[in-house]
């Protein structure tokens, strides 16, 4: 499994969709909100919790119930990845909306100042998840990803300030607000300090010539 914690070149968010992401797959199973666009047969046990509820409190009746179909403009939550595959392209099966981080009350936050925000708690997974929502054709998806640019590129600083400034003690107040990409960076940036002051302090690996080098000035 490949992983924004274990793994650096996933930063480049060109892993988007892969298989074998786990970062992809958390940020594909958040939960948003949709709007039933035709009628759904049968699909109210699997989708609506409050039938799931009910056939479990008075056992499963295999017969066929009207009230086991989702009628038409019935709002329901699904994980983002089904959400699109549903309701994007030539079916139109969902109107999809999206996570609450992206909507407008939010995004009047990050136009005042991005840095305030606490994606860790309000979208963990915020750019993988935006990564996610440009496959489905919401008419937000412009905005969302002008947003998210510009929430990026404003916390960019803040992360690279704290990477190579926080200490060890103050590591957990300077990364609060970080969701799981910017986590990544933190610690690669501040892996990199430290192997800088080894350097400096000379506790790193001697450097040296490499051998073909110094054959030719040995001749």
């Amino acid at each position: 499994m490949l992983s924004f914690i274990g793994t650096d070149w996933t930063l480049s968010l060109l892993h988007a969709g892969s298989y074998l992401n786990i970062d992809d797959i958390l940020a594909s199973n958040e939960r948003t909100s949709c709007r039933v666009r035709v009628l759904l047969p049968s699909l109210a046990p699997l989708l609506l919790s409050d039938v799931k509820d009910k056939i479990h409190s008075e056992g499963i009746d295999d017969g066929y119930k009207a009230s086991d179909d989702v009628p038409v403009g019935k709002n329901i939550e699904l994980p983002v990845w089904l959400a699109i595959a549903v309701g994007s392209g030539r079916r139109q099966i969902l109107s999809i909306d999206v996570p609450p981080i992206y909507r407008n009350a939010f995004t009047e936050v990050f136009e005042a100042d991005p840095c305030v925000v606490d994606l860790k708690r309000k979208g963990s997974m915020y750019y993988m998840l935006l990564c996610n929502l440009l496959m489905s054709g919401h008419v937000r998806v412009p905005q969302i990803v002008a947003t998210g640019t510009k929430v990026f590129q404003s916390r960019l600083k803040m992360i690279m300030d704290a990477s190579l400034n926080a200490s060890r003690q103050d590591t957990l107040s300077s990364t609060s607000k970080f969701d799981s990409l910017e986590m990544a960076l933190f610690r690669i940036g501040q892996t990199d300090r430290l192997q800088f002051e080894r350097w400096i302090s000379r506790h790193h690996e001697k450097i040296e010539a490499l051998r073909t080098v110094r054959h030719v000035l040995v001749k």
